[in-house]
């Protein structure tokens, strides 16, 4: 007797990644796995009294995306509190934002920009000045985060944080100033970010009450985006080296003595089969890091020990061939796409046709999964991402990568599904769409196999399942989703404008229940704004435990 169902997906365009039955037209799940794929006859076989059916008319189905490297438990404690500007198409719409976010933000709270965005994104091509901070927030404190390199604070800021012309600079970081000697509000990283990470620790945090109901609008917006699970880039460092990928500065060379550090705790690691996760950004601290790793392997074998390389934009051939000798994998992020522009300025147009060398690793057959590294530099939009490793292209249009290492779409999906449920050690568990693996699946809005490039950006679902539960439906899924979560504190940016730029609604979304619910699909409060030259121009502008544990952990991020 054939199992039945409790969920069938049917009369869609189902692209399993399962190499045995690559396209299905319906799908089957019971007790949070995939029952089967395939006809929908077939598939309705599964059926019995109490089955419910969803008819996907013609939709785009994928296996959920797994972000390999997200800054999930960070990102979600403070999405409440964070103004995003991906993808907005203009700095004159950035600013008018920033304005209405600071009229509505109470005292002594302050609006916060952080990451996600590269000034390239925007019609201007630059980024806002100092003097348009304090116009637009005369009286509430505004920090800005660039990237690694730089963060942007109005006078109300720097009056908050206390920084004056007797503040000496930090180790490792600059306050700018004036011919007087007065702080101006540009913060520099030199080498690190450090002196960005540490001004922005001095403001208003929310209590835990809200952090939760933070936490729950961030991982409700990365349902909208596709993404089911993470692997969380971890706060339990045990090692640090200054490897920084800041391409304003010269590269920074590890100090002396790097190595007899490092052997101890990977020591000890293996020893004790911990697997573990190294970020290197540069080869040059790729290679020696591997040395050490080849030095405790001659002792030690590591023998199957799951460990992996983050980063690796500058990693070489040879490089890749002994991170594969020692079992390892490379877990990529989109973190070229907002910082390629500067990659291209110190280094070159030719050295940035293969950073990082994506194509090559698979070439090798080295592990690789795909992720973000969001919220404080990168976006969290897995969509930015895979137009990133298809078209090549940053997010402000600068054509990077030849043919030899843009990534055809269904490789690129695949590193984002498969490929990084190596990275937790889940290979087999879930990625695919067959039976037996986890069911977590999103509805796309678009078909991602057929729209021009371009479109890929504005890819978000249309219904999200985790463990066979949905998470987040929208437009003819609309009856679908689970409740609603009202945003607070109530003032919070994302009331207004609830995560990633949207160019436009869905046609089929239904935008009156707009509000302040995060599940929305509907306008963010700022489209009323004139988007459209910009837009159009040349210019390339439930189960809460059991969500919790899809969404992966940093139990092995070491």
């Amino acid at each position: 007797m054939s199992q039945t169902a409790t969920l069938i997906l049917t009369h869609g365009q189902i692209h399993t990644l399962d190499r045995a039955n690559p396209l299905a037209e319906a799908v089957a799940i019971a007790d949070g796995k995939i029952v089967a794929t395939g006809s929908h006859d077939r598939i309705m076989s599964f059926a019995a009294e109490g089955t419910q059916i969803v008819d996907l008319k013609g939709h785009t189905v994928i296996p959920g995306l797994n972000d390999s490297h997200l800054h999930l438990i960070r990102g979600g404690l403070n999405y409440n509190l964070e103004l995003r500007w991906e993808g907005v198409p203009s700095l004159a719409d950035a600013l008018r934002m920033l304005k209405d976010q600071a009229d509505r933000t109470p005292s002594p709270q302050w609006v916060r920009v952080v990451g996600g965005w590269s000034e390239f994104q925007f019609a201007e091509r630059r980024m806002p000045t100092l003097e348009e901070l304090n116009e637009a927030a005369p009286d509430t404190p505004v920090f800005v985060l660039h990237l690694y390199d730089r963060a942007l604070l109005n006078r109300a800021a720097l009056k908050a944080v206390g920084y004056s012309k007797e503040t000496p600079d930090p180790a490792g970081g600059e306050i700018v100033r004036d011919s007087h000697g007065n702080p101006t509000g540009m913060l520099i990283a030199k080498p690190n970010a450090m002196i960005l990470y540490a001004t922005l620790a001095k403001g208003p945090k929310l209590p835990l009450d809200l952090q939760v109901n933070s936490t729950r609008q961030f991982m409700r917006e990365l349902n909208r985006l596709g993404l089911t699970s993470a692997i969380d880039a971890g706060e339990m460092l045990v090692f640090s080296a200054a490897d920084f990928e800041d391409f304003l500065q010269p590269r920074p060379d590890l100090p002396q003595g790097m190595e007899d550090e490092l052997e101890r705790v990977v020591r000890h690691l293996v020893e004790h089969r911990w697997p573990f996760r190294l970020h290197a950004t540069y080869d040059e601290s790729i290679s020696r890091m591997l040395d050490v790793f080849e030095k405790v392997n001659r002792d030690i074998p590591f023998n199957g020990l799951h460990w992996f390389f983050d980063h690796a934009e500058t990693i070489t051939e040879r490089n890749i061939e002994r991170v594969k000798a020692l079992g390892g994998g490379i877990a990529v992020q989109h973190r070229m796409a907002f910082q390629g522009e500067y990659f291209v300025d110190r280094y070159g147009k030719e050295a940035v046709k293969h950073t990082p060398p994506v194509a090559k690793m698979l070439a090798l057959d080295v592990p690789v999964g795909l992720g973000t590294d969001a919220t404080r530099v990168a976006s969290y939009n897995p969509w930015t991402a895979l137009y990133w490793l298809v078209s090549g292209r940053t997010v402000g249009g600068m054509a990077m990568y030849d043919d030899a290492n843009r990534l055809p779409r269904d490789v690129a999906l695949e590193l984002w599904t498969a490929g990084s449920a190596w990275f937790s050690s889940e290979q087999g568990k879930k990625g695919r769409l067959a039976a037996g693996q986890l069911a977590d699946l999103v509805v796309l809005s678009k078909d991602y196999f057929s729209v021009a490039e371009e479109e890929i950006k504005g890819i978000e679902s249309v219904l999200t399942v985790v463990d066979g539960k949905v998470v987040y439906a929208a437009g003819h899924f609309s009856p679908l989703a689970p409740p609603p979560i009202p945003v607070l504190p109530e003032w919070s940016p994302v009331v207004k404008v609830p995560g990633h730029y949207r160019s436009a609604p869905p046609a089929t979304a239904k935008i009156g229940a707009m509000v302040q619910m995060h599940q929305c699909c509907g306008s963010c409060g700022v489209h009323g704004h004139q988007h459209d030259i910009a837009r159009k121009s040349s210019i390339p502008v439930s189960d809460e435990q059991a969500f919790w544990g899809v969404l992966g952990c940093s139990c092995f991020a070491f």
